[in-house]
């Protein structure tokens, strides 16, 4: 089990090692190229960017952790549960290995663009909480692709397509009902409590982290 945790760990550090070098030669290329009378919007450019790109990665890369190798351990002896524990610790790593590339960028472009940091204080665990939710769903569909193919994949868009369907509907509702504005408000309120959100997004992680589970021990070794 500790070999496994140790391998996979450092499979996220190299991950986020890529990450920083990426994100350090993207702010120097725009440091270089932006006129001075453009930094301001160059360096809100960048946050946005990386912002965009961190929330994606956890999904993507934790999900690719789970397919990609997770059969050949276990073809080669490692355990079920040996492997879901490294998968649990590179999950952690991967939220926080993130959570501290943007944090790293935020600062980057604070000093060399003079832009604002968007996430500070406690609304750093929020940002901690929803990146570890974003790899949370990313290990999901991992584990639905080993255990029930191309059919689950299927079947798991479709059910996130449709949750987004389901809230769409609601807040059209709700529009159409002239009460949009005290749901927009409370959803606001509710994105700005740092703890709220993060606390609801650590339950959703654990919950999930249950299902893939259940889904881990029952699949087949190949090879």
């Amino acid at each position: 089990m500790l070999r496994t945790v140790k391998y996979l760990s450092l499979l996220v550090v190299q991950f986020i090692g890529a990450l920083l070098g990426v994100g350090a030669l993207f702010i120097a290329f725009y440091a270089v190229s932006t006129p001075l009378s453009e930094f301001e919007s160059a360096g809100w450019r960048i946050l946005g960017m990386a912002f965009a790109c961190g929330m994606m990665f956890p999904f993507v890369l934790q999900a690719s952790l789970i397919q990609s190798y997770m059969p050949l351990p276990l073809s080669m002896g490692v355990t079920r549960r040996g492997f879901f524990a490294g998968a649990q610790a590179a999950k952690v790593m991967l939220a926080g290995g993130i959570g501290v590339c943007l944090l790293l960028i935020q600062l980057a472009v604070k000093w060399m663009f003079g832009v604002d940091a968007l996430f500070t204080g406690t609304m750093l665990v929020g940002l901690f909480a929803v990146l570890l939710l974003g790899a949370s769903v990313g290990e999901a569909l991992g584990f639905v692709s080993l255990r029930f193919g191309r059919v689950g994949m299927i079947v798991f868009f479709v059910l996130i397509v449709g949750g987004y369907a389901v809230i769409g509907g609601i807040i059209g509702y709700a529009g159409a009902a002239g009460a949009l504005d005290g749901m927009l408000d409370a959803m606001l309120r509710f994105l700005s409590n740092a703890w709220a959100l993060g606390g609801s997004a650590i339950v959703l992680a654990v919950l999930l982290g249950w299902l893939d589970w259940l889904m881990c021990r029952r699949i087949p070794v190949k090879g």
